[in-house]
């Protein structure tokens, strides 16, 4: 029973971030436990759960003995969240460029592709959640098992920063085409160059 209750609050978690990063529930909205609840089908409980797990991946803010809402991110916040992005991301496509095999390539490819495939059916959504995933897996198989922890934390509020700063579907699809520039550095073991347009990607130009 208590493994059912925790895949239930996974999937409350997983629909509510899709609810934040979809713009359906914006900065400073206040996360609607109840009718929540009543939407899924579920009992409060699960939903609780999700919210403290949004609260710890920094998607939402929790007021003591009051309410949940999602967070908003000042100017200042978003500068910090991109340069501290910038460092770890410059390090990690690094790293797999120096030993990327022809399955990294293939792992990286079909991601890219998948966020081809979302945007083009309009969910941008889940274009995001591609986004981040051929991004977190370049830290995965860099084989920096602490990189890619700090990455995976980080992620939460660099989402949010997409959902801000790349809204319309011509600049998605230009930031996306950077991962095929990405990739061909990841494919001829440049590391350099992987670093350089990894690092231009992300900052200062703005582009997420």
């Amino acid at each position: 029973m208590k493994a059912k209750r925790s895949s239930l609050a996974d999937q409350v978690y997983h629909d509510i971030k899709h609810m934040i990063l979809s713009g359906e529930l914006q900065g400073g909205d206040r996360i609607p436990e109840e009718s929540l609840a009543e939407q899924f089908g579920v009992s409060r409980t699960p939903v609780r759960e999700a919210v403290r797990r949004l609260d710890e991946f920094g998607l939402v803010r929790l007021k003591p003995r009051s309410y949940a809402e999602v967070i908003t991110l000042s100017e200042a916040e978003v500068d910090h969240v991109m340069s501290v992005r910038e460092e770890l991301e410059g390090l990690a496509v690094r790293e797999l460029a120096e030993k990327a095999t022809d399955q990294d390539v293939q792992v990286l490819t079909a991601l890219a592709e998948k966020c081809y495939r979302s945007l083009d059916e309009g969910n941008v959504a889940e274009t995001f959640e591609t986004d981040s995933r051929f991004h977190l897996k370049i830290a995965e198989r860099s084989g920096n098992s602490i990189l890619a922890e700090l990455m995976e934390r980080l992620d939460a509020k660099v989402q949010l920063v997409r959902l801000m700063r790349c809204s319309t579907p011509e600049t998605i699809n230009q930031n996306i085409h950077v991962h095929d520039k990405i990739i061909d550095a990841i494919a001829a073991n440049d590391s350099a160059g992987a670093e350089l347009i990894m690092r231009e990607h992300i900052h200062p130009k703005g582009a997420v």
